[in-house]
C-alpha cells in the first residue's frame, strides 16, 4: 500500500499518456517507467482512497513514484503543498531541509537520487518582475531505446543561504514573466505547454511566449494574475490531457479582474502523441520554409484561432454589426514579429477577416437582383449575387461561348457556397434564385435536379437518343436487312443545374472505389462528351452538354472530407469557392413589389431569348459562330494588365483550389456580358469579373490557408528523423545512434546511414568526422538548396515564401491594373483594394 491518492494516480498516468483503464477499485495502465506495449502497470483503490501500486515488470517502487512526478501533496490525507518528491516532507517538522550552497550541488543532489544513466538536459529560470531568480526547474533525460529520450523535471529555488530542492510557497510563477509585462498592452500572450517548446517560439521571433511549470496537470498551481485583460494564444501539446489543461487555462483567466480571453491553436500536421511546436517547427524546416515564412505562418493561425467560450449564452444573440454571432469567421494576422491582439469590441470580440463584396462592383442583372431582394432577406448578397449567376450562365445554354486557342468555353460555371449550417442562408439564396427564374423561363423545373450519387446518373438526366438496328426478315423468317429504331428518345435540353445542398455526399460517391463521378463532373464543365466506359452498356451517352452545379457546403465538412485527388486533380478548382453568412437577423422576412419583381424577371427572360436565339442550332461548327464572344480593346488591355497577377503561382491547398482561375474569371466576363445582351467582353465586364474573382479567391484563402501543403508519406517520416535529430545534443547524430534510439522505421541494417544520406543529398544535413567516426549535423534554417524536388530554399525569398504572399499581392495587382491608379480608400477586410472604375462605378450603380 502506498499513502499517494488513487484519484491522482490516476491523473498522473493520464497526463503521461499511459492510457489507464478503470474497472471499479482496480486499473490497469502501460507502465509509467518503462516502455510498453501492453499493459504491464496495476492500481488498487484501497479503502482509505490510497493507492496500491504494482509494475509486473519488477520496476521498484521508488521508481514508480519518480516516473510518476507523485508529490507530497499527493498523499492521502494531505494539502496540497508546494514541496516536491524528492524534498524532504513537512510531516517530519523537525528535520529541516537541505540547503546546498550552490545551485550546482542541488543539481548533484538530485542527479545522485535518480541515478547514473541520467543526466542534466536543460536548466531553465523562472524570475520575478525585477528579474531576480524565483526557481529554476531543472530538465533531466536518460536514453530510451526507440523513442524520444525518457525525461523528468525537479525545481529548486533560491533561499537565504543557498538552495532549495523543491517549489518555492505560494503561487508558481509564470516563464519569462519579465518579458510578457515589457510586451506592448495589445500584443497577445502565446502560451504553450513547457520551457523546450516556448524557447523554440522564441527562436523564431515570436514573443511574448510563456509556460507554467509541471506540465498539463498543474496549470492551476500559477500565479495567472499578470494575464488580467489580455489576450491569449495557447498551443496545445497533440495529446488529451493538455488540452483539457487549455480549457482550465481558460476558466483561469475568465475570473480574473478582469477577465482574458483564450483562443485555442492546434497546430496542423502533428503526427505523433504529443508533438507540439518543436516538431511542428521541424517539420516546416524540413519542407525548405525559411524562419520568417514559419513564424509568419504560426502568426496567421493563431489569429484565425477561436476562443475558448466564444460562443454567446444567448442563441439569438448578434454582434454589434448585426450579424449572427455563429457565422463570424476569426481574423487573419498581420506580418507583425508581435503577436498583436486583434481589435475588441466591448465584449472583447474579434473583428472578423470576412472577403468583401463591394456593391459599387457588382455587375447588371445580378446586381440588381441582389439590390431588390437584400432589403427583404438575411441571406449574403455574395451569396445571392453568386448563385444568380451560375443559374443565368446554365439557362443561356450552349450557344454563346468564347475560344481560348483552341479551347472552347461555355458560360457554365460552378459555384461553392460555404457557410454554417442553416445559419449561413445559403439554402435562402437559392430559394429567391428559383423563384425569379421560375417566373422568367417556364420550363425552368426541368433544368435543375439534385442527388449526384453516379457518373452514370447525371449522364443519364441529359442522355442522347438510343437507337437500336432491328432486323426484318422475309417470309422464311431470314434476315434481309436492318431498320434503325429509337428505343429512347433521350433528353432534347442539354441544359442541367445541379443542385446539391449536401456537397460532402458528392465528394463521398467521388471516393468510392470505381466510381465515375469525378471525371463525369469534370467534362461537364468542360462541355465534353459524356461517356462512361465502366458501363456494361456503354451506349449511355451525353453529347454537348452544357450544365452547372451550385453546392453548398460547411468549411469544416469541407476540409474533413476532401481528399488530395479532389484539390489536385482538378475537382475543386472547377468551383467559385464563396463563403457565405447571415448577414442580419430578420423575423419575418419580406417579399419585393410585384411590379418591381415581374420587371426584373421581364429582363431576365429578354436577356435569356436573346442569348438562344445567337444560332439555330447547337453544333459547334459554322452557325455557332456568330455566338462567340470576345474581347474589345480596353477589355484586352485590362485583362493583359491583369493577367500574370491573376495567374500567379500559391502553393499548397490554396494554390490547387485557385489553379483554374483565368478560366473562371473569363466565364464570369462572359456571362456578365451576356447579362447585356452583347457579344462583346468589354472593359467594365472584365473589371466585374475580377471583383468576383477577388471574393472566390479571398474565400479559398480562408478554407485552404495559403503555405499548406499536403504532405506525402516521406515528407512525413523525413519530418520524423529531423524533429529526432533536433532533439540531440547539437542537432547531430551518428547512423548508429540513430539506429539505436531513433524512430522505428529506420532500424533495418543500413536505413539509418541511406535516411542520413538523403538529408544531406537535399543539403538539409551535412556530413563531419567526429571522434573517428562520421556524425549527421542538421542545417541551419535558409541553408537547404533543394527540398524534395519541391522548392529551393535560399537566404533570399524562397518561391514557397513568395508564393505565400501570392494572394495578397495577386488580388491588388489586379485592382491597380483595373483602376489604372492607385486606391485611396485604403485597404478593405480582405486586404483588396476595391475602388470605383473612373466614371464607370456610378454606372455600375444604374440600370
Amino acid at each position: 500500500m502506498s499513502s499517494y491518492r488513487f484519484d491522482r494516480i490516476i491523473e498522473r498516468l493520464q497526463a503521461l499518456g499511459r492510457k489507464p483503464k478503470i474497472r471499479g477499485d482496480k486499473a490497469t495502465s502501460l507502465a509509467p517507467c518503462h516502455d510498453d506495449k501492453k499493459p504491464s502497470f496495476g492500481v488498487t483503490r484501497d479503502p482509505d482512497g490510497s493507492a496500491s501500486l504494482k509494475c509486473f515488470a519488477g520496476c521498484n517502487f521508488k521508481a514508480i513514484v519518480a516516473a510518476l512526478g507523485l508529490r507530497a501533496g499527493d498523499r492521502i490525507g494531505r494539502p496540497s503543498t508546494s514541496h516536491a518528491e524528492g524534498q524532504p516532507s513537512p510531516e517530519k517538522s523537525a528535520q529541516k531541509p537541505n540547503v546546498y550552497r550552490q545551485a550546482r550541488l542541488a543539481e548533484q543532489s538530485i542527479l545522485k537520487r535518480l541515478g547514473a544513466d541520467w543526466s542534466l538536459a536543460a536548466n531553465y529560470s523562472y524570475e520575478s518582475t525585477d528579474r531576480k531568480c524565483l526557481m529554476r526547474m531543472l530538465r533531466f533525460e536518460r536514453p530510451r531505446a526507440g523513442s524520444k529520450p525518457e525525461k523528468t523535471f525537479r525545481p529548486i529555488h533560491p533561499v537565504e543561504g543557498g538552495w532549495i530542492v523543491g517549489d518555492p510557497p505560494g503561487l508558481l510563477p509564470l516563464y519569462r514573466l519579465p518579458k510578457l509585462l515589457s510586451a506592448p498592452a495589445s500584443a497577445s500572450v502565446v502560451v504553450v505547454e513547457g520551457e523546450k517548446t516556448a524557447n523554440a517560439l522564441v527562436d523564431i521571433e515570436i514573443d511574448p511566449v510563456t509556460t507554467w511549470s509541471h506540465g498539463a496537470g498543474d496549470v492551476e498551481r500559477t500565479d495567472w494574475s499578470w494575464c488580467a485583460g489580455k489576450h491569449a494564444v495557447f498551443l496545445p501539446d497533440n495529446d488529451a490531457p493538455s488540452r483539457e489543461a487549455g480549457a482550465k487555462l481558460a476558466s483561469i483567466l475568465a475570473r480574473l479582474d478582469p477577465p482574458a480571453t483564450l483562443h485555442i491553436l492546434e497546430l496542423p500536421d502533428l503526427v505523433n502523441e504529443k508533438d507540439d511546436a518543436v516538431e511542428f517547427i521541424a517539420t516546416r524546416r524540413m519542407q525548405g520554409k525559411s524562419t520568417a515564412a514559419i513564424r509568419q505562418e504560426i502568426l496567421d493561425l493563431a489569429a484565425a484561432a477561436p476562443a475558448v467560450g466564444s460562443e454567446s449564452p444567448d442563441d439569438e444573440a448578434c454582434t454589434s454589426d448585426g450579424r449572427d454571432p455563429d457565422d463570424e469567421p476569426e481574423p487573419r494576422s498581420n506580418a507583425s514579429n508581435t503577436t498583436t491582439a486583434p481589435k475588441a469590441s466591448s465584449q472583447q470580440s474579434r473583428t472578423p477577416a470576412w472577403p468583401s463584396l463591394d456593391p459599387k462592383v457588382w455587375y447588371g442583372l445580378a446586381r440588381d437582383f441582389v439590390l431588390l431582394v437584400a432589403p427583404h432577406t438575411d441571406a449574403d448578397p455574395a451569396a445571392l449575387y453568386f448563385s444568380f449567376l451560375a443559374a443565368f450562365g446554365v439557362v443561356v445554354g450552349p450557344r454563346l461561348h468564347f475560344t481560348v486557342g483552341a479551347t472552347r468555353h461555355a458560360l457554365n460555371i460552378f459555384i461553392l457556397l460555404i457557410g454554417a449550417t442553416a445559419r449561413a442562408r445559403k439554402g435562402t439564396a437559392l430559394a429567391w434564385v428559383e423563384a425569379l427564374f421560375k417566373l422568367a423561363i417556364p420550363d425552368w423545373p426541368k433544368l435543375v435536379l439534385s442527388g449526384l450519387v453516379s457518373g452514370e446518373g447525371l449522364i443519364e438526366s441529359i442522355r442522347d437518343p438510343l437507337t437500336q438496328d432491328r432486323p426484318i426478315k422475309d417470309d422464311s423468317g431470314r434476315v434481309t436487312e436492318y431498320q434503325e429504331v429509337t428505343v429512347d428518345k433521350g433528353v432534347s435540353d442539354k441544359r442541367i443545374l445541379v443542385v446539391e445542398t449536401e456537397f460532402a455526399r458528392v465528394l463521398a460517391a467521388c471516393a468510392r472505389e470505381g466510381n465515375t463521378l469525378g471525371p463525369i463532373i469534370r467534362d461537364l464543365f468542360d462541355g465534353r462528351l459524356l461517356r462512361s466506359l465502366a458501363r456494361k452498356n456503354n451506349n449511355l451517352r451525353a453529347t454537348e452538354p452544357h450544365g452547372g452545379i451550385l453546392a453548398h457546403c460547411t468549411d469544416d465538412e469541407l476540409r474533413s472530407i476532401v481528399r488530395p485527388e479532389d484539390i489536385h486533380g482538378g475537382t475543386i478548382n472547377r468551383f467559385l469557392i464563396v463563403c457565405a453568412r447571415r448577414t442580419r437577423k430578420l423575423a419575418i422576412p419580406t417579399r419585393p413589389s410585384a411590379d418591381e419583381w415581374t420587371a426584373l424577371a421581364n429582363r431576365v427572360r429578354t436577356a435569356i431569348d436573346w442569348a438562344r436565339q445567337q444560332s439555330s442550332t447547337n453544333s459547334r461548327e459554322e452557325p455557332a459562330r456568330a455566338a462567340e464572344l470576345t474581347f474589345d480593346s480596353d477589355a484586352e488591355a485590362l485583362w493583359c494588365a491583369s493577367y500574370d497577377s491573376l495567374t500567379g503561382d500559391a502553393s499548397g491547398k490554396y494554390g490547387a483550389a485557385t489553379a483554374r482561375s483565368d478560366a473562371l474569371a473569363w466565364r464570369l466576363a462572359a456571362v456578365f456580358a451576356a447579362t447585356d445582351r452583347s457579344l462583346k467582353i468589354r472593359r467594365h465586364h472584365v473589371r466585374a469579373a475580377l471583383e468576383a474573382w477577388a471574393y472566390c479567391d479571398a474565400s479559398a484563402r480562408i478554407l485552404f490557408p495559403e503555405g499548406h501543403r499536403i504532405e506525402s508519406e516521406d515528407d512525413r517520416r523525413r519530418g520524423r528523423l529531423i524533429a529526432w535529430i533536433g532533439t540531440q545534443p547539437e542537432r547531430q547524430t551518428t547512423a548508429r545512434q540513430l539506429a539505436r534510439n531513433g524512430p522505428k522505421e529506420l532500424r533495418a541494417a543500413g536505413a539509418a546511414e541511406a535516411a542520413l544520406q538523403e538529408l544531406v543529398n537535399l543539403n538539409l544535413a551535412s556530413w563531419f568526422n567526429v571522434d573517428r567516426s562520421r556524425a549527421c549535423r542538421l542545417c541551419d534554417a535558409g541553408d537547404g538548396r533543394q527540398i524534395a524536388g519541391i522548392a529551393v530554399v535560399d537566404k533570399q525569398a524562397s518561391p514557397v515564401e513568395a508564393s505565400q504572399e501570392a494572394p495578397a499581392a495577386r488580388s491588388e495587382s489586379i485592382n491597380r491594373a483595373s483602376n489604372g491608379h492607385t486606391a485611396t480608400d485604403g485597404p478593405n477586410q480582405t486586404g483588396f483594394q476595391l475602388i470605383s472604375d473612373d466614371d464607370r462605378a456610378a454606372n455600375y450603380l444604374k440600370h
